[in-house]
């Protein structure tokens, strides 16, 4: 049985595209989202809003 490589997709430069996107695109989620319950604290000072 031959040896398969796990970092064979990352060879690719269509698949690395990907992952970097992929990876700006969840961290800009994560800040969004903390951003607008920072925004929702600061209007309301009311933890429970959250």
């Amino acid at each position: 049985m031959a040896k398969k490589d796990p970092y064979a997709a990352l060879r690719y430069k269509e698949f690395n595209l990907f992952l970097i996107t992929r990876f700006a695109m969840v961290f800009a989620w994560s800040m969004q989202f903390v951003i607008v319950e920072w925004e929702v604290y600061s209007l309301t000072k009311n933890p429970l809003s959250l």
